[in-house]
């Protein structure tokens, strides 16, 4: 899955990227333009991003109702079978993607990850709103652009 993004910083408007959805087809970010959306790098054998999966769930059930407001969690695992066992045994009903290994995907250079967690809250427009390793700061500036309640 080729890639041509730079890093990306707050400010920017996020490059366009494929990646595969866990029936394995081939996925656009910006299949989500017209919406606020988080997107939450991550990888199984990565503590913290584990323990994040709950808060991610809680935030997916209060945005639920609203459809100008996303959840895209892209695994950054290179076995994709794992991903899906784990996002089966965690009930993670959000939108899911893969992208391969963070040490060899082009996708993680592009965007310069570096390591995970990463949080990328994007505007309607792809507009990097903010970008961190902390869930707690990246939902709270969803939430806020959004005018969700907290």
């Amino acid at each position: 899955m080729e890639v041509k993004i730079k890093p990306s910083k707050v400010g920017d408007v996020l490059g366009n990227f494929r990646y595969k959805g866990l029936d394995e087809k081939a996925h656009s970010v910006s299949e989500y333009r017209g919406k606020h959306l988080l997107i939450d790098f991550w990888a199984s054998c990565c503590t913290p991003c584990v323990k994040a999966i709950p808060d991610v769930k809680k935030l997916n059930e209060k945005i639920a109702d609203s459809e100008n407001v996303a959840i895209l969690s892209i695994s950054l695992d290179k076995d994709i079978s794992i991903v899906r066992d784990l996002v089966k045994k965690k009930a993670m009903t959000w939108n899911q993607g893969n992208v391969g290994d963070i040490q060899s995907t082009s996708a993680g250079k592009a965007l310069g990850i570096s390591s995970v967690p990463l949080y990328l809250v994007l505007d309607p427009e792809g507009r990097i709103l903010h970008r961190s390793y902390d869930f707690a700061k990246a939902q709270g500036v969803l939430l806020e652009a959004t005018k969700l309640q907290k």
